[in-house]
């Protein structure tokens, strides 16, 4: 029914964990972690639209709902990925492509 593209987050973020009194148990930055994050790239069928209720989120309650009836699938993709949400983050892609350093056009190794 539906796919998304998923990745490996590459960030300046850290993931923390914490005790349930609040103290920092661990930190690690998110380029070192196992865990994969939806890329919000997403092949859908057009019966995605019925498992759509009116006001709802695609990635929230509807995604939910697919899981649950395994019909939610994900690729894993392995090349370069980085998300462009701010304007930090094209100003970030501009000097790499102003440098010649352009690993979205590199196949996946």
């Amino acid at each position: 029914m539906a796919s998304n593209a998923s990745v490996r987050p590459s960030s300046t973020f850290h993931r923390v964990s914490l005790s349930s009194d609040n103290y920092v148990t661990d930190m690690a930055s998110v380029e070192d972690s196992d865990f994969l994050i939806n890329a919000g790239y997403f092949v859908l069928r057009q019966e995605i639209f019925d498992h759509i209720e009116p006001g709802e989120e695609l990635v929230e309650a509807p995604f939910k709902r697919l899981i649950d009836a395994r019909k939610l699938r994900a690729y894993r993709h392995t090349g370069f990925w980085r998300a462009m949400d701010t304007l930090k983050d094209k100003i970030a892609f501009d000097r790499m492509y102003a440098a010649g350093d352009r690993p979205w056009e590199r196949a996946p190794e």
